[in-house]
């Protein structure tokens, strides 16, 4: 369920996808540690709670919440009644293959071949529309340990999310080219445009960009810190 804490005393609720050491139930994430900066900084709460990406995309979707976090409103076909955030973060998508391999670097390339993605997560409209063999799984290990076993020919992550799900099966990173991400998007927070929507935005941005300027963002992501 929502928390009923009101964020920012907007009464807004924001969804958010659960990415291990970036987004966590706990709020021990990187990205937990800037909404909690944020909150410093505004001396009020930001409502928020942690979902599967695919459920968190649901409610909003149907609008039970009222913004969600990481998304870019680029994903979407239409960006009427949006407003969207600075971003916390960059994120990066690559395609992993086997090691030894030559690395894929082009959504084209994976015409034909069974490809793993994490249940929920975008990956934009032309991954959309490629219409792709996929198989979808709950986590990003799972797409590790399918590939390994041959169960499937490539899989489709972002950083940081991925390098976590590689520390936790204590491996080294699958081969990829990490000169040609597929898609660049922005981790950001995306509401339901209304203007209450657009107060809490208007002053999260406000704190965010200050907490920038002074590094403490950058600091914060540590290895989660993706350059453009």
């Amino acid at each position: 369920m929502l928390c009923s804490v009101p964020a920012l005393a907007l009464n807004m609720s924001v969804a958010t996808y659960e990415i291990p050491n970036i987004l966590e139930p706990n709020r021990s994430g990187s990205y937990d540690k800037i909404l909690l900066a944020v909150e410093h900084a505004l001396g009020e709460v930001i409502d928020y709670s942690v979902f599967p990406p695919g459920r968190a995309r649901v409610l909003f979707d149907s609008k039970k919440t009222d913004c969600i976090l990481p998304f870019d409103a680029d994903f979407l076909e239409s960006k009427d009644a949006l407003v969207q955030s600075d971003s916390l973060n960059l994120a990066k998508a690559y395609i992993f293959t086997k090691s030894g391999q030559q690395p894929l670097n082009s959504i084209d390339q994976l015409a034909g071949l069974l490809v793993g993605v994490r249940h929920g997560m975008a990956f934009g409209k032309d991954f959309d529309k490629a219409n792709l063999s996929l198989v979808r799984t709950a986590l990003l290990e799972q797409n590790i340990q399918l590939l390994n076993r041959g169960r499937i020919h490539a899989f489709v992550a972002y950083e940081p999310d991925i390098w976590d799900a590689f520390n936790q099966l204590q491996i080294k990173p699958l081969n990829y080219d990490p000169l040609a991400p597929i898609v660049i998007h922005e981790d950001s927070i995306l509401c339901h445009e209304t203007p209450k929507a657009r107060q809490f935005i208007q002053r999260f941005n406000l704190e965010l960009r200050k907490l920038k300027d002074k590094g403490i963002v950058k600091e914060i992501l540590g290895d989660s810190y993706v350059a453009p």
